[in-house]
Formats: C-alpha cells, structure tokens, sequence
C-alpha cells in the first residue's frame, strides 16, 4: 500500500502492478472477485460462502454507526447468492440489481430492510463513490503489486483498505498455500 506514491516508479521498473485507486482512475478492483481455495486439500471450501464475512464488513462500513441487524445479514447473504448463481463474475452492479429484485419480490416484513440496505448502497454503484463497482481491470496477480490510494477522498479510504487488505489476504493464503513467502510493505 503506497498512500504517497513513494513506490510507484520503483514497482514499474521491475514490472510490478501500480493499481491507481481514485474516483477518477480508470483502474478498478471488484470487491466481489473470489478467491480460488488456497488449499487443495479442503474439499468443504465454498469460495461464495468466504464472501459473506467480507461482504457484512463492508455494509458494516458503508452503513456507518447503524448495526447490521440479523435480518439484514439474511439478506446481504441471500443476495450474494443469487449474485453469484445468475453473474458469472458479478460486480456490486449486479449485487444491486439482485438487491432490488429482493426488495421487489419481499414481504412486507423483510422489504424495509432490504430497501435500507439498497438505498445505503446506492452511492457505491450508481453514485459518486461507486470506484469499487466495476469489474477488475488491473493485474492483481503480478510479483509486484502496488496499491496507490493517496488520490482516494477521505470517505473512501476505509472501504479501499478493506478491499485491498482483502485482496492481499487472499494472495497470501494462496502463496502459502504453495510455500512461497509473500512481503507486505
């Protein structure tokens, strides 16, 4: 992670990845990527289900001082699933338009919620913060990577860290997973 871009030149020259992350870059990182199992061996493993973890953190972020409820956990979950079950690679867009079908089809106990949660993430796909609801157009799976989010407004520094902390983690476990060591900086 580069928040003052003291790395960028350095990464290039030894043909690493800088990944600029603005609300004006062109370089996109999808939150909702999945992460292949790291170990070969765990046949239980369900790349959708790891999601949910990350999933509830991030409306946990985007939704602020509001605690997620259980029935908004339900939700968020039953989504994810439809998401991944009617998108091959699907991005918050496609989250979205399975969160409002949700909302649509809901009954009248659940629909509040599932509209609060649209509404609240709204600003993230079809709004002015929507940097992380495009698919992935940078190569994350370089030697080298650098993640340069010093252009990131201050609203969305704490979603860009979770999504690149997710992302390293991710790498981490499937270097592991291979016994190569990975550094972090």
């Amino acid at each position: 992670v580069d928040p003052e871009r003291e790395y960028a030149a350095l990464v290039e020259l030894l043909g690493g990845e800088v990944i600029y992350m603005s609300e004006n870059s062109g370089t996109h990182i999808n939150p909702l990527d999945l992460t292949e199992n790291p170990d070969s061996d765990d046949k239980e493993y369900d790349p959708v289900k790891a999601k949910l973890d990350f999933l509830l953190s991030f409306f946990s972020a985007i939704m602020g001082d509001a605690e997620i409820t259980p029935i908004q956990k339900t939700i968020i979950d039953s989504v994810m699933h439809s998401a991944y079950r009617n998108y091959p690679k699907p991005t918050l867009r496609e989250y979205y338009d399975e969160l409002l079908k949700y909302e649509q089809e809901a009954s009248d106990e659940t629909r509040p919620a599932a509209a609060y949660l649209r509404q609240t993430l709204h600003l993230y796909v079809h709004g002015s913060m929507n940097v992380f609801a495009h698919e992935t157009n940078v190569n994350i799976h370089k030697r080298i990577v650098s993640y340069d989010i010093k252009e990131l407004g201050k609203s969305m520094q704490t979603l860009a860290m979770m999504i690149v902390l997710e992302n390293i983690w991710d790498r981490v476990a499937k270097n592991r997973a291979k016994g190569v060591k990975t550094h972090i900086m």
